[in-house]
């Protein structure tokens, strides 16, 4: 027989006078649930204790029921006593059709239904398990009148001691993870890491704590942080510490701390950290690629939930959904959701329609979400965010969405027969958008979602992962004026335009004289010429790529509001012409085993018509230019890089003889104060 954990505890305290052990924390304790009348078998054995986790999440502890009755279900009311007029709580994600079954001293993680009652517990006074059927409610368990859930605990600012440790807020966010808001760091320290300790100021005694994705404790990289986002899980619990910073090892110096106060376990302020063995187990799972990719699902009543796991890190994007077309899988007209995880560590699930093979407009034209595509009659987002789960190195998201299409821009998931899907792995731009995958679906693949499939195996870990070197790109100095050839080309991965320029662009990039954005460097007051052959169709998104000069980063102008245009200048452009292109091959693969750039651009073919008419942009930099600009596009953002801008020759000439002569006046001057 299972001791329930409550009674365990209290009956080792009443022998021993104390417990020894680390009583767990399931959130803000609402109550036990209480049996009607004096029969227990006439109600069906409930039992359990209800905690809450956050505003919209309970755990119940314990939980017994005997499964008896015809159509018993969770309930929750905003007035009054237990009645039919509350709410149903599905008993999990993805379950509101669902009776509940039997239970024995269980556990159970279980969510309000915000989409058809309100969205907090503090609205709502009673919780039970009610059979619809017979209008009984078996038992039920009271929320008392201003009741708070958990929710995230602000711990204020933190001011460093050295290094430029700073950050605008730090947050509990459960009772294992932290979250540090708007933090600086000048990357100085030798040793550093995130620290905790019980007691306060820190000192070397304490432990170094582990960053959100990452397996072990990690040492902070010698870089400077600005405003940055980093959340830290705890080897043991927020409750266990007094407080958190940076520490040095090495030096055996305190950066930073911030202290956390006491009683914040026994007052239910801090929402409790879920185990891991709370991951849903899927009823079906196929692998989409080997060791790389694999999609688990479950089907309930008019939803289903899906499962994705794979080895994408931080902005890495997994996509998944039915194919553009219901006889092959093709990516365009495709329904996919994008999940990821952002630079906050938060989890994020898009609905999204692929338009085109192409970056998403202003328009609406492209790989866009639901809630952008098209332009004037935007769709809706439909899917539901279930969480995220990251461990050495393996990313699962978890996600609900209904079976059938919620609006134009989506497909209907069939529960019967095969059904063509498409899949993509991908980078995530720095506008939170997919950009053009690094792998995808090859040839066609099928899926049926009504036939039980076989478990997958568990994917390995791979250490290697992310560790790359940026192509060497020859830079091009035009210190006279000379013609430039500009073409649109393969990115080259994350190698090629992400390694180089650390920003994330389509999976497209501009080739200048055949090369993958080059570092140019140009003189003032020389005339430069650049034929473009971007594309000249506006119609054809994909294709379409006007070349401008600028002083932004990014490009892009035609993406940008009309606020953000007031602070972007153009020095030239835009230009236009015809598409020509330097396209990866078979040979390229998915960029495995190429390490320099001149493997990868051996690999490339050149597709360019032969009736081609270059655009020709010319741009004479002047003394009013910035020492950088940029060469972009002007509808899509990140596909170019830097020109650098020096003084033209004369000048330097002149320059030089003007502090010659200014020294010998003053060595004249000198000579006759003497």
């Amino acid at each position: 027989m299972k001791v329930p954990k409550l009674l365990l505890a209290a009956v080792i305290s009443t022998v021993l006078g104390v417990c020894y052990c680390d009583e767990p924390y399931y959130g803000k304790l609402i109550g036990e649930f209480r049996r009607q009348g004096s029969s227990p078998s006439s109600h069906h054995g409930v039992t359990g204790t209800v905690y809450a986790v956050d505003r919209d999440t309970l755990q119940i502890i314990n939980f017994s029921y005997d499964g008896l009755a015809p159509d018993a279900f969770f309930y929750i009311g905003t007035s009054g006593t237990p009645s039919a007029n509350g709410f149903e709580i599905p008993k999990a994600n993805g379950h509101a059709t669902e009776k509940l079954g039997v239970y024995n001293n269980e556990d159970l993680t279980i969510h309000l239904d915000t989409s058809v009652g309100p969205d907090s517990l503090s609205d709502y006074v009673w919780i039970s398990v009610w059979c619809k059927q017979a209008g009984a409610n078996f038992a039920d368990v009271t929320i008392e009148s201003g009741f708070i859930p958990p929710a995230e605990y602000p711990l204020g600012e933190l001011r460093g001691q050295a290094h430029g440790v700073d950050a605008d807020n730090v947050i509990i966010l459960n009772s294992k993870e932290i979250r540090f808001v708007g933090l600086d760091y000048d990357g100085g320290g030798p040793d550093a890491y995130f620290w905790t300790d019980v007691v306060s100021p820190p000192t070397a005694n304490g432990n170094m704590e582990t960053q959100v994705g990452e397996s072990s404790p990690s040492r902070l990289p010698r870089e400077r942080l600005t405003s940055a986002t980093r959340t830290v899980r705890l080897e043991t619990d927020v409750f266990s510490i007094k407080n958190i910073g940076l520490w040095c090892v090495a030096a055996r110096q305190n950066f930073g701390h911030i202290n956390i106060p006491a009683g914040l376990k026994a007052d239910g302020l801090i929402i409790p950290a879920l185990p891991a063995s709370d991951v849903k187990a899927y009823d079906n799972c196929a692998v989409l690629k080997e060791d790389q990719f694999q999609v688990s699902w479950t089907v309930d009543g008019d939803q289903i939930e899906i499962s994705l796991v794979s080895r994408q890190g931080i902005n890495e994007y997994m996509a998944f959904g039915p194919s553009g077309s219901d006889s092959r899988t093709i990516m365009t007209g495709s329904d996919v959701a994008v999940a990821y995880i952002n630079d906050a560590q938060m989890g994020v699930v898009d609905d999204y329609y692929l338009e085109a093979y192409g970056m998403c407009t202003a328009d609406g034209d492209g790989v866009c979400p639901d809630t952008v595509a098209d332009g004037q009659t935007p769709g809706t987002n439909d899917i539901t965010f279930l969480g995220y789960y990251r461990s050495e190195g393996i990313t699962r998201i978890n996600y609900r969405r209904p079976l059938l299409a919620g609006d134009g821009f989506d497909k209907d998931i069939r529960t019967t027969g095969s059904q063509y899907i498409s899949w993509a792995l991908g980078p995530i731009n720095s506008d939170g958008r997919a950009t053009k995958h690094t792998s995808r679906t090859l040839g066609d693949m099928q899926i049926e979602f009504g036939m039980a499939m076989s478990t997958c195996p568990p994917l390995t870990i791979n250490s290697e992962s992310g560790n790359f070197v940026p192509f060497e790109v020859e830079p091009i100095e035009a210190l006279k004026g000379t013609e430039f050839t500009c073409n649109i080309g393969s990115s080259g991965g994350p190698q090629g335009y992400e390694g180089i320029t650390s920003s994330v662009g389509w999976g497209i990039a501009w080739y200048i004289n055949g090369n993958l954005i080059p570092e140019i460097t140009v003189r003032r007051n020389q005339t430069y010429s650049f034929k473009v052959y971007g594309g000249s169709d506006p119609g054809l998104s994909a294709s379409y790529h006007p070349f401008y000069i600028t002083d932004s980063p990014a490009g892009g102008y035609d993406q940008i509001s009309e606020t953000e245009k007031e602070d972007h200048i153009i020095y030239a452009g835009p230009t236009t012409g015809s598409y020509c292109t330097y396209d990866e091959t078979a040979a390229t693969g998915e960029l495995d085993g190429i390490f320099s750039y001149k493997t990868y651009r051996d690999t490339l073919e050149y597709i360019c018509p032969d009736d081609a008419v270059a655009g020709i942009l010319e741009w004479t930099p002047d003394d009013t230019t910035p020492d950088v600009v940029y060469y972009q596009c002007y509808t899509h953002r990140y596909l170019g890089w830097k020109i650098n801008v020096v003084d033209d020759a004369n000048k330097v000439v002149l320059s030089l003889i003007t502090m010659v002569t200014a020294l010998i006046f003053s060595i004249l001057v000198m000579s006759r104060n003497d």
